[in-house]
């Protein structure tokens, strides 16, 4: 099968899905663990920090095998293992038993991701594959934050977990399609390298990028509270916006790479920058719906750009295994350092440190966006099939 093949592609981002659940329901699954499953909020937050920790160190250990194992083979076996670790947990009441058996489940999570993020790097067309793959996992969010609060309530976290064993079991299935990636470590493409520390310097990028997302999101119900709209207006706004934020990566699929990276990542930016500063000014609850959609909107729609150019400058498809953990570091440094510079509630300064890491991480980008505005560094159309496919 073709590495750029729909069924490919599609089975690919079904898997990436299936890794990332715990992290698309986060916000649900502490709940529940603290409302239904008895745990401390200190507890349950350990809890989900296992599962992210695991992803991470998966990622880390990925480094070693990605462009050496058997794809599907690896992917199988990690969606058996959480199959079967899911449906444990089901079982498991004690904390520290829950901490390992969700730390273990973290790493073959880990393990899923760093398979589609390799994958989606060597297609023809990375940009409308990861929007692709942003466009469904924002889809599960959606849909898990809008019904799992209520299966919570009425069937406690055999909801949660019977979901994350579903989820890993269709991952199963469509990993039956994966393709199998090199035997062999993949031949590089004749050309010029871009070189290991520009990969690493779009990887910070990713990081910066992140924290401007996580610390403005972390926010954002603040930004509505102060303003004066009632509890339940701002739930209601923000579940919408987060439903509508799905137009992002569905927009930027359809627009792949045609108008190149670096005019989309400028669009973002003065999209972002205008929606915090409708936040500064008097907040309607209008406003505030335009504001928090516009600003996940341009969110959802940046991340394939900024991943694709990554993956463009990755040259031996090796260091993309990395984007995960990079982003992941992101997210948690954001919140900490929003949360220092607000202090007692100074929210200006959250505002200020989301509009300036996002022109940070896209100064950062736009010159190998200009530099490698399509494919790979070092290749005219991707990567050579035979370096990430085989037969089946």
């Amino acid at each position: 099968m073709s590495v750029s093949s729909p069924g490919a592609i599609a089975a690919t981002i079904v898997v990436i899905v299936s890794g990332g659940g715990v992290f698309l329901i986060l916000p649900v699954f502490v709940g529940a663990l603290v409302d239904t499953g008895g745990l401390s909020i200190a507890q349950a937050g350990a809890v989900a920090s296992a599962d992210l920790a695991g992803i991470f160190a998966a990622a880390i250990a990925a480094l070693a095998w990605i462009r050496r194992a058997d794809w599907r083979r690896v992917a199988l076996f990690s969606l058996t293992l959480m199959v079967a670790g899911n449906i444990a947990c089901l079982w498991v009441d004690a904390f520290v038993p829950l901490l390992v058996l969700r730390g273990l489940l973290g790493f073959a999570a880990g393990n899923l991701m760093a398979i589609g993020m390799a994958h989606l790097a060597r297609v023809a067309k990375p940009d409308r594959a990861f929007a692709l793959a942003i466009a469904a996992q924002v889809a599960f969010s959606t849909a898990a934050l809008w019904t799992m609060p209520g299966a919570v309530q009425s069937w406690g976290l055999a909801s949660l977990f019977g979901l994350l064993a579903l989820l890993s079991t269709i991952g199963w299935l469509a990993a039956t399609r994966l393709v199998r990636g090199a035997a062999s470590p993949a031949p590089e493409p004749p050309g010029k390298a871009a070189g290991r520390a520009h990969v690493f310097v779009a990887l910070f990028a990713n990081t910066v990028f992140f924290i401007a997302q996580s610390g403005v999101w972390a926010f954002l119900e603040r930004f509505a509270t102060q303003a004066g709209l009632t509890p339940g207006t701002v739930g209601t706004m923000l579940a919408i916006s987060v439903s509508l934020a799905l137009a992002g990566p569905l927009a930027a699929s359809l627009i792949a790479d045609r108008y190149g990276r670096a005019i989309p990542l400028a669009v973002v930016a003065a999209g972002q920058l205008a929606a915090l500063w409708i936040l500064q000014g008097p907040v309607t609850a209008g406003l505030f719906l335009l504001a928090a959609t516009g600003f996940q909107v341009f969110w959802n729609f940046a991340i394939p750009y900024v991943v694709a150019i990554t993956a463009a400058l990755d040259r031996a498809r090796r260091y993309i295994v990395l984007v995960t953990p990079f982003q992941a570091a992101g997210i948690a440094l954001g919140p900490v350092l929003a949360g220092n510079l607000a202090g007692d509630g100074e929210l200006s300064a959250v505002a200020v440190l989301g509009g300036a890491a996002v022109l940070a991480s896209v100064v950062l980008l736009i010159p190998y966006a200009l530099r490698y505005p399509g494919g790979k560094a070092g290749s005219e159309e991707g990567v050579p099939q035979s370096a990430g496919e085989a037969p089946d």
